[in-house]
């Protein structure tokens, strides 16, 4: 539910030497630019195709595996003291039902509480929005309604939030009629535009444990004449309490081929793309933009970074270019990449017929665990399996239907899983699940199901979902 918010906002009016190789010199930049943009379109179309419905909380045992071992252990999540149980929160069509937020309990939330936002949409004879709200949700599925949001056309979205927190970042049309950040106290509803902001454009691309936003500019302006205006564009970062900064210009050849970010567990780092085949990567320290070149030192053609798996380390997916036939899997391999110590170790190989990691997809559960979504062709996801360091352990798959997404988020040793069956275009409800590693079961925050809209059909229901992890 935390996917690139390009085709939500679209709804409402939306690699690393210290120089490149000869063969894709400064000329090429532009180029190279071009190729990542449209790379990065396609992949967000996918990417976003698929909504989650929201409703009624229910608990589930745990799913076991029957071609993997389990998953590895983890630290129990913090709980958190509710006082006496309170009221139902009013409701609406589209909408789980949600108790009213006791006095104290937002600023008492932990590591692996999250924040989610739901506007049930639906088209037919008549078509609208049933709602907007906001609602906390503990790993094991209470719920509790945040904030009612106007029905505005501004429709902010959830960015970015930390446990305790009274306060979140959101993206949305701002006065001017431009898109951008704001702070949204979550208690009063007051809004607050982020100066210097506009940059961010319609998307996110990465967000940091400590809340840091980081997103890439490729510079398309449409000018009053509706042209396009190509101009450098740049990777930007908001650090909490920091204004918004430039972290590297794409016309530099070290960022040129930037299409994704990931930042490291500890907030302080974040890597990038410097050549569109991923085997070289730019890592940049986010408080100096120092510059941390790495070469993936591989035997296939092509690379992507899966996730950090330390401080210090990325888990990285090679294969081998793709076939005429369309087989994106061939000679896959697992890597360890040693971003200090500049060294690449091979960790798995993959069978052809073995889903692979999905580039981009992982998260950071503890320092060599990383859970990420498994895919059969780098389009559609099958799965959300678990690396830890030496075999890899299914979670979440698509148990007998025929497509899907996946995402995942980690937080106090709980998975999050994000299922939707839209991956084929359908408009299908999805589920979000809970799996806490250590003890092996799972907590159906979202089952998937929903009530009939006030006409038509659910257009979508949830505009994003943040799990905290700090």
């Amino acid at each position: 539910m935390t996917r690139d918010l390009a085709g939500l906002l679209a709804d409402t009016v939306t690699e690393t030497e210290r120089a490149l190789p000869a063969e894709l010199g400064l000329g090429a930049l532009p180029k190279v630019r071009r190729r990542v943009v449209r790379r990065r379109v396609v992949r967000h179309t996918i990417e976003t195709g698929g909504v989650l419905a929201v409703a009624a909380v229910v608990a589930v045992g745990a799913w076991v595996g029957t071609r993997h071992t389990p998953a590895p252990p983890a630290q129990p999540t913090p709980s958190v003291s509710v006082p006496a149980v309170p009221s139902p929160a009013p409701n609406a069509a589209g909408l789980a039902p949600a108790l009213v937020l006791p006095d104290g309990l937002l600023e008492d939330s932990r590591p692996g509480w999250a924040l989610q936002q739901t506007r049930p949409t639906y088209t037919g004879d008549d078509s609208g929005e049933t709602a907007d709200v906001i609602d906390l949700v503990s790993p094991q599925g209470e719920r509790y309604r945040v904030l009612d949001l106007p029905n505005d056309a501004a429709e902010a979205t959830l960015v970015a939030w930390t446990s305790g927190a009274r306060t979140a970042t959101t993206v949305g049309w701002t006065a001017d009629g431009a898109v951008g950040l704001s702070t949204l106290d979550l208690l009063t509803g007051a809004s607050t535009p982020i100066a210097g902001t506009s940059t961010f454009a319609s998307s996110t691309d990465s967000v940091a444990a400590d809340g840091t936003v980081v997103w890439i500019d490729f510079g398309t302006r449409t000018t009053d004449d509706g042209q396009v205006d190509q101009e450098a564009g740049a990777i930007y970062a908001m650090r909490p309490g920091h204004a918004p900064a430039v972290v590297a210009p794409l016309d530099d050849p070290l960022a040129a081929g930037a299409d994704r970010t990931a930042v490291d567990p500890t907030s302080a780092r974040v890597v990038v793309n410097a050549r569109p085949d991923g085997k070289q990567l730019s890592v940049y320290d986010l408080a100096t933009a120092a510059l941390t070149p790495v070469s993936v030192d591989a035997s296939q053609d092509v690379c992507e970074v899966v996730s950090w798996s330390s401080a210090s380390s990325l888990l990285v997916v090679c294969h081998a270019a793709t076939s005429d036939d369309g087989n994106a899997r061939r000679d896959a391999a697992l890597y360890s990449v040693d971003v200090d110590g500049g060294t690449t170790t091979q960790v798995a190989t993959m069978p052809d017929e073995q889903d692979v990691p999905r580039g981009w997809s992982g998260a950071w559960v503890r320092d060599g665990v990383v859970a990420f979504g498994a895919a059969d062709d780098f389009a559609c996801e099958t799965g959300v399996e678990i690396w830890d360091g030496s075999r890899f352990t299914v979670l979440e798959d698509l148990a007998g239907a025929e497509r899907g997404s996946f995402s995942a988020q980690a937080a106090a040793g709980v998975v999050f899983v994000d299922h939707s069956p839209a991956c084929e275009g359908t408009d299908a409800s999805g589920t979000w699940t809970a799996h806490d590693l250590s003890t092996g079961t799972a907590t159906l925050l979202d089952p998937g199901t929903r009530d009939t809209p006030p006409s038509g059909t659910w257009v979508s229901t949830t505009a994003a979902t943040l799990v905290a992890r700090t």
